[in-house]
């Protein structure tokens, strides 16, 4: 384990009691003068007088916390400190790994005063070197001068090792950087539950706290994958939580820290919950601590709402770590080999160490995760893009429901940075990058590369260059975390051209025999457009057509021919012409007109026409029509020709539109004879009521005349008369009588009498004037007359017609009497001469009606069985309209519908029934409504709601789930399921049943929409056994010959353990073997026999047996003492050799373990005290030391052990039976360790 420097480790008593042996041993080691020497940090104040101190990978060779400086000539220029790891190594093995590090130029990065920057060990220039000696803590600087013309960095911390660095070596270090707490802020970006939560004095990171959360870090800067990079901090994955929700308790810890390497872009993060941020990066690899076992495609405890992108934990344990790669899509594999269990104590709420190194050499990413039951080592060899080795890297963390604590620490980071630069190629027509180059390279080296040639491929597209801010010979900037962007900018060529398109208007003037009449007519409009053509996509951007002469064709007429008709007369004007118009195409066909003539044939005796005869034909033709014929007809007929001024050739159609007239007379022959005859005209002058009013008026004509024979009609045609005394009767006036009027006034004159006219007799009446009136009635409402009454009655009298009746007929029609103007006692015929006028007035009779009408909205709720659900709900909305009938049209007109409680239904919810779902959640509200809707009748049907219950088998031993039943129902019933069934089936897989919460009579859906959960626990039922097993000792006493000495001794630790079968797997499980007997077999003292000295005197007791230990065999030899020896006051002096085992000790704290095997071998005599001869001692000391400082241990402490010396006490001897010898040689005892002490200690001095 690695030795944290800068602490001091705790110095504890080790025994609890500090007995006699005890107190003498340590004495003895501390005159040995055995001790270990810590490895500390530099304090404080060395540390801040320094600068910042950094790790640096290749400075293995470096052992303590040491400083370096930099001397030429005596003379300290650089003074830096370096941290670095504790290694346990031999001298040699040491040297050549510090000469191969400095072969491969992996020198020590030296730290600037005050300065986060790296000396390039390159820069140590002749007659420089760098000297290490731990003195006060500090290295001390010695000028130092190679022979060679090298440079020196020297080390002599446990060993002395020097790295020779060569001034030419090409290893460009000055791009390596180093992160720490104190610049954390500087590479890292927070986000998420993690923005905030940064402790820059402890560099703790906090990732979440709570639940449903996300928090992750995203590392600014570039990696350069090519170069080694190293991480070294702490996680701390937090402590099982409980959450209670509705149905159960939730405990647990979720969901774990996941790391992973990404290239493109920066600030990429995958999903959150089961992804831990790794699944959904594409192309990505990393690591990752899962602590929540995600199975398939949901969680544990029903956590669905967070889908798995890649491959779940079904197969690996819980928690445990393991590496990832992802696909181009994102999607996550779990790299088997990887895959290590995590200790379930690692979830403690503590931070346990992580180291992430990657060797560019092998290409191997290596994670070491530090645990309280030891390091757990995850690698993987990743193939990384050598075109492009930037990567960057997120630390992620997330929670669902169960809120945890998940922190990252950070203690260093070194890796090699890279800058990246960016040429983007942009099109600036589409916005859009036609090209992105990427550049790699080193902070302050030029880039090697200019746009010329992109410039010059893509002006050859037809591109033009708009900008280019990339200047060729630029530099890499030296900050890693951000890019260096350039842009070129191209707008597309664009080649301009004009299109040019017409329409034209074409007349063609023919007759209808399809013969040219006038020459053709043609007109035409220009139209023209821009065409921008892209010189790039070859695109063609067409303008708006553009009109050169108008978008018009006037009105054009016809051209006049005379005797034809153009059809049509006109073309009109044509508008709104665009250049996507046909050309247009017009004919006028110009038809002969239709000449016409009239020829008529009239009888000039009578003045009739006697027929008539219609001609037509083409303009500019004759007619073949001729007169004589029909003469000649007339001729028979008795007719004689007057005149004919037809046409003898027929008639010409010369003149346009003219209906020529031809006339053909025609007379009827007469033959004459001579005739006599008188005509009188006679006068009465009578009142109407046929008296004489005047004398009788009278005079006579005398006439003679010819008389003619119609040769036509055989008629006799009379010729004029011819009158002697004149052909006329004048005019006689009627005398005038007052209130009379004379019929006629005035016997006006009779003109050409004839011989044929008769006999003229008149009679003058006198009747008495008849006066007139009218009597008109009128239709207000319409505005129209109904009618009129004329009236009329002599002058004088009162006339009998009244307008009762008329008015009456009109009501009964349906009218009303408005006015009237006409006498009662009847109309007054008082004046000659003048006319009365009588208007009634009538109205149409109106009855008005009040209606009313009633719209209801009824809804049932009604259950699927068609019983009632609930009470029928009812709304009605009032309306009402007045209603006008007209009497005499019958007609009835309606008024508007007038609102009285509003004119929409509102909305009606459907009431909630438990248990049951209504086919329609709500009647929505129905809008204008009026008198004349119908009634709305709806109907809501509750249908029972199907309830969902959830029963579930675990198995309490694996934690695992065993199965499912899926239980539906409808609402308010019982379910038949019962869990007996599947309970006794594994009951006979070997189960026993933990718990069951499922009803015994069944679940009862009574919680709508509820999916009840139950659970069945059961575990594994067990079978216990014993095992038994025996350890066992024997000693054997035997003389030299190998005769039996003393009967042979046994002993026996019994041991016992109990086995437990799993009834369901069969496995069994061994419990720990328990001790019947004690686990040591003590001392035995070896028997004395006279004269014999027992090898060995004792059997020494042997501690921690245990079952697997083998059956101990101990052969105890007898030799004959020597002659000399006497045991006793009066025998020969005799010695016992008595070995005397101290102790053995294991330093409990300082990493040393110490077996100290002190052995004292003393003569001692066995007579009385006073008789005793010098006592010959020889010491014997052995100690062996162990180190075990290792780089990435830690020093584990153990409780003391300390060993007794037991020596059996026996009352007499075999074969003496002398019981006070061996009381004698316990009194010796404690004298001479003693003076074995204060013998050891004066000679250490």
């Amino acid at each position: 384990m690695t030795a944290k420097f800068g602490k001091t480790f705790n110095k504890k008593k080790y025994c609890p009691r500090l007995e006699p042996k005890r107190i003498l041993t340590l004495i003895n080691l501390a005159m040995l003068g055995l001790g270990i020497s810590y490895l500390q940090h530099a304090d404080a104040a060395q540390a801040s007088e320094i600068g910042k101190v950094n790790t640096y990978k290749n400075a293995d060779f470096l052992k303590t916390n040491q400083l370096l400086e930099l001397t030429k000539n005596g003379k300290t220029t650089k003074e830096v400190g370096v941290d670095v790891k504790t290694e346990t190594h031999s001298q040699a093995s040491k040297s050549n790994d510090t000469n191969k590090r400095a072969d491969s130029n992996q020198a020590s990065r030296l730290l600037k005063k005050n300065q986060n920057r790296i000396v390039d060990p390159k820069t140590i220039k002749d007659g420089w070197s760098l000297k290490n000696t731990k003195v006060k803590n500090r290295a001390l600087i010695t000028p130092k001068k190679s022979h060679e013309n090298q440079g020196t960095i020297k080390n002599t911390n446990f060993i002395n090792s020097e790295i020779k660095v060569k001034p030419n070596d090409k290893t460009d270090l000055q791009d390596n950087v180093y992160v720490n707490k104190d610049n954390f802020k500087d590479y890292f970006n927070q986000n998420g539950s993690a923005k905030g939560n940064y402790n820059p004095i402890t560099g703790e990171q906090k990732l979440t706290t709570g639940s449903w959360q996300s928090g992750n870090i995203t590392f600014k800067g570039g990696i350069d994958l090519r170069h080694n990079f190293r991480i070294n901090g702490a996680i701390n994955l937090g402590k099982e939580t409980k959450v209670r929700n509705v149905f159960r308790v939730l405990k647990g810890i979720a969901d774990g820290i996941g790391i992973v390497f990404y290239k493109g872009t920066r600030n990429q993060i995958g999903g959150s919950g089961g992804n831990l941020g790794i699944y959904g990066v594409t192309n990505a690899f990393g690591w990752k601590a899962d602590t929540w076992y995600n199975v398939g495609r949901s969680f544990k405890f029903g956590n669905t709402t967070r889908r798995l992108q890649g491959e779940a934990d079904d197969a690996f344990p819980d928690p445990y770590g393991a590496m990832v790669t992802t696909n181009k899509n994102g999607q996550g594999t779990i790299d088997k080999d990887s895959v290590r269990p995590l200790p379930k104590i690692i979830e403690d709420n503590k931070y346990h160490a992580i180291k992430m190194i990657y060797t560019a050499r092998t290409k191997e990413f290596k994670v070491i995760l530090s645990t309280p039951t030891g390091d757990v080592i995850f690698k993987k060899k990743f193939d990384y893009d050598a075109k492009d080795p930037v990567y960057y890297f997120t630390i992620a963390s997330s929670t669902g429901v169960l809120p945890t604590k998940q922190f990252f620490k950070i203690d260093s980071m070194e890796y090699t940075s890279i800058q990246k630069a960016f040429i983007k190629y942009i099109d600036d027509n589409t916005g859009t990058n036609m090209r992105v180059r990427v550049l790699t390279g080193q902070g302050g080296k030029t880039m090697k590369y200019s746009t010329r040639a992109d410039i010059q491929d893509y002006l050859k597209q037809g591109y033009q260059l708009v900008s280019d801010n990339f200047v060729t010979g630029t530099t890499f900037d030296t900050d890693d975390r951000t890019d260096q962007i350039y842009e070129v900018h191209f707008k597309h060529g664009i080649e301009s051209d004009f299109e040019k398109r017409n329409v034209k208007e074409t007349v063609h003037y023919r007759y209808d025999n399809g013969q040219l009449a006038r020459p053709i007519y043609q007109n035409v409009l220009n139209f023209e457009r821009k065409v921008e053509t892209d010189q790039v996509t070859k695109q063609r951007n067409y303008k708006n057509w553009q009109a050169v002469d108008g978008t018009s064709f006037k009105r054009v007429v016809s051209p006049y021919i005379k005797g034809y008709t153009a059809v049509p007369k006109l073309i009109d004007e044509i508008t709104n012409i665009n250049e996507n118009h046909k050309n247009i195409e017009k004919i006028v066909v110009y038809k002969a007109n239709d000449e016409k003539a009239q020829v008529k044939y009239f009888d000039d005796t009578t003045g009739r026409k006697l027929g008539e005869q219609f001609l037509h034909g083409a303009y500019g033709s004759r007619d073949v029509y001729r007169t004589a014929n029909t003469i000649q007809r007339y001729k028979q007929m008795g007719y004689e020709l007057v005149s004919d001024n037809y046409p003898k050739n027929g008639a010409n159609y010369s003149q346009d539109k003219l209906v020529r007239v031809y006339e053909i007379h025609l007379k009827h022959k007469i033959i004459e004879q001579s005739e006599k005859s008188t005509v009188k005209e006679v006068i009465h002058y009578l009142y109407d009521n046929g008296h004489l009013a005047k004398p009788v008026y009278e005079s006579v004509l005398n006439f003679s005349r010819m008389v003619g024979i119609d040769q036509v009609t055989g008629k006799k045609y009379y010729g004029i008369w011819q009158a002697t005394e004149g052909t006329s009767f004048k005019k006689v006036v009627s005398p005038k009588i007052e209130g009379y009027t004379a019929l006629p006034k005035v016997v006006v004159a009779v003109d050409n009498i004839n011989v044929n006219h008769a006999n003229i007799e008149k009679t003058v009446v006198y009747k008495a004037n008849d006066e007139k009136a009218r009597v008109k009635y009128f239709d207000d409402t319409t505005g129209r007359k109904l009618s009129e009454q004329f009236l009329h009655g002599a002058y004088g009298s009162r006339d009998v017609y009244r307008t009762a009746n008329t008015i009456q007929h009109y009501k009964q029609m349906g009218y009303e009497l408005v006015s009237d103007d006409y006498p009662k006692n009847g109309a007054n015929y008082s004046q000659d001469k003048l006319v009365r006028v009588y208007e009634i007035h009538l109205k149409h009779k109106i009855i008005k009606q009040l209606e009313k009408s009633t719209v209801k909205e009824v809804i049932h709720y009604l259950y699927d069985n068609g019983q009632p659900a609930g009470p029928i709900y009812e709304n009605e909305l009032d309306f009402k309209r007045i209603i006008k009938f007209d009497q005499v049209t019958k007609q009835k007109r309606y008024g508007n519908w007038q609102a009285i409680d509003g004119t929409y239904f509102k909305k009606v919810d459907s009431p909630k029934i438990i248990g049951y779902t209504p086919t329609l959640e709500a009647i929505e509200t129905i809008n204008n409504i009026d008198g004349s809707h119908k009634d709305i009748e709806e109907t809501v049907v509750y249908k029972i709601n199907d309830e969902k219950a959830q029963v579930t088998y675990y198995d309490d031993t694996t934690r695992k789930k065993l199965s499912e039943k899926e239980l539906n129902g409808a609402y308010r019933t019982r379910d038949s399921y019962r869990t007996v069934d599947a309970i006794n089936q594994y009951k006979w897989a070997g189960y026993e049943l933990v718990s069951d919460d499922y009803p015994q009579n069944g679940v009862f859906y009574d919680q709508d929409k509820l999916i009840k959960m139950y659970e069945v626990h059961l575990k594994h039922g067990e079978k216990m056994d014993f095992e038994q097993r025996a350890v066992k000792e024997v000693i054997y006493y035997q003389y030299d010959d190998g005769q039996l000495a003393e009967p042979t001794y046994k002993n026996k630790l019994s041991f016992r353990r109990i086995v437990k079968i799993d009834q369901v797997t069969g496995q069994k499980y061994y419990g720990v073997w328990q001790a019947v007997d004690g686990t040591n077999f003590r001392s035995v003292v070896s028997p004395i026999i006279e004269g014999y000295t027992p090898i060995p005197e004792i059997v020494r007791a042997i501690n921690n047996i245990n079952s697997y230990h083998q059956d101990v065999e101990k052969t105890v030899v007898y030799q004959a003492n020597k002659q000399n020896e006497v045991v006793g006051g009066n025998s020969p002096k005799k010695f016992k050799q008595i070995k005397i085992i101290l102790v053995r000790v294991i330093h409990p704290n300082r990493g040393v373990r110490i077996n100290t095997e002190k052995s004292h071998t003393k003569k001692i005599s066995l007579k009385p005290h006073h008789d005793r001869q010098k006592v010959e001692s020889t010491h014997k000391t052995k100690f062996k030391l162990n180190t075990l400082i290792k780089s990435g241990d830690e020093i584990k402490k153990q409780n003391p052990v300390c060993q007794k010396r037991v020596i059996k006490k026996y009352q007499k001897l075999p074969q003496t039976g002398e019981k006070k010898s061996n009381k004698f040689v316990y009194f010796l005892l404690v004298p001479l360790l003693i003076l074995s002490t204060i013998i050891t200690i004066l000679k250490r001095k």
